[in-house]
């Protein structure tokens, strides 16, 4: 459950889990759940991916505050969009927010991924 920690579906598919042998619900109540917490998890990876979706500069202090509370919520540091696959280190590059890159790879982003043209975020 890695950046799940505040999603609150997450944490009781969680608590289903530890006790899955006397669980309660039934089935379709934990699919119902995992299908939310997928969905809190991608509203809040796109999120995180349009912090950087401008090229107006950006106050360090505040947005990286706002990333960690974005993973804390669950959202995925190597989200990428449909489409182009663009994820939030290569949308910090493309325009020219430069200095959130390596507070983003310490966060877990991989540098080197490819979006659908086989670019990364060096090119």
């Amino acid at each position: 459950m890695n950046g799940f920690e505040n999603n609150k579906y997450a944490k009781k598919i969680k608590e289903y889990l530890n006790n899955i042998e006397g669980a309660s619900k039934d089935k379709k109540y934990y699919k119902d759940l995992i299908y939310k917490a997928n969905k809190l998890r991608t509203v809040k990876s796109v999120d995180l991916l349009n912090i950087f979706n401008t090229t107006k500069p950006l106050n360090y202090e505040k947005t990286c505050k706002k990333i960690n509370k974005l993973l804390q919520e669950g959202a995925d540091i190597n989200f990428a969009t449909n489409g182009y696959q663009i994820t939030p280190y290569m949308m910090a590059s493309f325009n020219a927010h430069y200095e959130f890159l390596d507070f983003l790879k310490e966060k877990g982003a991989e540098v080197l991924k490819q979006n659908s043209l086989g670019q990364n975020a060096l090119m």
